[in-house]
């Protein structure tokens, strides 16, 4: 699948999560070295301080977590 058109997100993450955080995520799509899916599912949560960023996806069955070490202000929770 192409990811070269237009990208969409939800109105909840464009409103909770950081523009760098939501990069990140992106280019975790752009890296895939799988087929990607036209749904894929990042859960954020915090671990002992630090942003964890789970990344799955179902068809091409994928998935890798991310430990990210973040300034306080820049960590979603539990999303």
């Amino acid at each position: 699948m192409n990811f070269k058109n237009k990208r969409y997100i939800t109105k909840g993450v464009s409103n909770n999560i950081s523009l760098l955080l939501q990069l990140f995520m992106w280019e975790c799509i752009d890296s895939l070295t799988v087929p990607k899916d036209y749904l894929q599912v990042f859960k954020l949560s915090v671990a002992e301080g630090k942003q964890k960023i789970e990344h799955s996806q179902e068809d091409s069955e994928y998935k890798r977590e991310y430990l990210l070490q973040m300034l306080p202000f820049l960590l979603a929770k539990d999303l």
